[in-house]
């Protein structure tokens, strides 16, 4: 492969809750403490989401995949070669994406569960890119 694929995160449900949640607490705690600075701070809070969730990514190398989240650390790049199995199901649990569609990386004692547009396109790559992983579509 010469050239870099990039796959952008799926905004699902954790996206949404991570919107409107803020949105409720924020005229909640207007309304009840007659403040309205706190809306503004949810706002930003909500923009912030919105545009870190962007640039959310998953990029496919010659050699690895790359998984790039802005709202949080960083995941040391996934070898092809370390990749042993891998399982698409709903999970609600913590996800370098924003929906709990997600796609299950296991690779060496490491789990890495992200959530990728075009899932279905995603998966097909990294199978081609790791024949020897066991793959659970579901």
């Amino acid at each position: 492969m010469d050239e870099d694929i990039i796959f952008h995160s799926e905004y699902g449900d954790y996206f949404w809750a991570g919107i409107i949640i803020p949105v409720i607490l924020g005229i909640v705690l207007s309304l009840v403490f007659k403040i309205w600075i706190i809306p503004l701070i949810f706002v930003l809070i909500i923009i912030f989401i919105i545009v870190a969730s962007y640039y959310i990514r998953y990029t496919f190398r010659s050699d690895r995949l790359i998984v790039e989240c802005p709202l949080a650390l960083n995941e040391p790049p996934i070898l092809y070669d370390d990749v042993t199995k891998v399982v698409c199901k709903r999970i609600f649990t913590y996800s370098l994406g924003m929906s709990s569609d997600s796609v299950l990386i296991y690779c060496g004692k490491r789990l890495v569960c992200i959530s990728p547009k075009n899932k279905n396109e995603f998966v097909h790559i990294l199978k081609e890119h790791c024949p020897g992983a066991v793959f659970e579509i579901g």
